[in-house]
């Protein structure tokens, strides 16, 4: 009875730990897709300024001829 008991609780320790991995791996997958998108979205910020300043420059050279 003793061994019954005792290895229904390591099961039960052992399933606990596997489910809270898995929940562990589900986080690290979202917080990947997040930094993934925040990290698009500020190269997309650095382009897009990149663009307004060569246009500014090219606005520049245009009037000074």
């Amino acid at each position: 009875m003793k061994k019954v008991i005792l290895s229904t609780l390591s099961l039960l320790l052992l399933s606990g730990a596997a489910m809270a991995g898995g929940e562990g791996a589900s986080n690290a997958r979202e917080m990947r897709a997040r930094m993934d998108a925040q990290i698009a979205a500020q190269q997309a910020a650095v382009q897009q300024d990149s663009k307004q300043q060569a246009s500014t420059q090219q606005d520049n050279a245009g009037s000074k001829s």
